[in-house]
C-alpha cells in the first residue's frame, strides 16, 4: 500500500485532507503480511492506520530541494506543503494551520530570517518551531538564528537521517 497525503484549502475555514491508496503490485502478493488476495483496507480504519503525525510548511527557491525534502517528510508519515519563496508562504500560513516550518535561508522576495521574523510577529504562529535550512552554520549564523526566534538549523547539504533526527525532536515536543 502507498499512501501519500496532501492538504487542501477551499476557504478561510473549510479544509479536507486527501489520502490516496494504490493497490501493491502482482509481484507483491505474500509480502508485507498480505497473504489473501482478498485482503483489503478497512476504510473506517484508514485514516488511523495512517495518521498524519505533523503539517509541515517547506520554503524553499530550489524545486530540488523542495522536493528531497518533502520526500523525506512524506516517507515518515507528515503532511506537506511546498513553496518556492516566503511571501507565498505567508500567504499559506494566514489560511493553513501548520505543526513545524522548514525554510531555507537565502531565497529571493524575502529571505529565511526575515521569513522567521513575520512569522513570529503573528500572535497565532509564534510557536511554531521554524527550522532553517543553510551551508552557513558560523557562530554568527547561530546567534542571528536565535535573535530572530528560530529554534534549529540545518547544515546543507544534510543526509536524509539528520533531517529525520530534527523531526523526531519536534515530533515528540507536540
Amino acid at each position: 500500500i502507498w499512501v501519500r497525503s496532501v492538504s487542501y484549502s477551499l476557504s478561510l475555514n473549510t479544509s479536507f485532507l486527501v489520502i490516496g491508496v494504490l493497490p501493491l503490485p502482482a509481484w507483491s502478493k505474500g509480502l508485507l503480511g498480505v497473504h489473501s488476495e482478498h485482503a483489503k483496507l478497512n476504510p473506517s480504519n484508514l485514516l488511523e492506520e495512517f495518521a498524519i503525525l505533523m503539517n509541515i510548511l517547506v520554503v524553499d527557491d530550489s524545486p530540488m530541494i523542495v522536493d528531497i525534502v518533502s520526500s523525506i517528510v512524506t516517507d515518515m508519515g507528515h503532511a506537506v506543503v511546498g513553496l518556492d519563496n516566503a511571501r507565498a508562504a505567508i500567504d499559506n500560513l494566514a489560511n493553513n494551520q501548520f505543526d513545524l516550518i522548514i525554510s531555507d535561508v537565502h531565497m529571493p522576495v524575502m529571505d529565511g530570517f526575515e521569513f522567521a521574523r513575520v512569522v513570529r510577529a503573528d500572535a497565532k504562529h509564534v510557536a511554531i518551531p521554524i527550522l532553517l535550512l543553510s551551508a552557513d552554520q558560523s557562530t554568527s549564523f547561530v546567534e542571528r538564528c536565535r535573535a530572530e526566534g528560530v529554534t534549529a538549523w540545518l547544515k546543507k547539504p544534510f543526509q536524509p537521517a539528520e533531517l529525520e533526527r530534527q523531526l523526531k525532536r519536534f515530533d515528540m515536543d507536540l
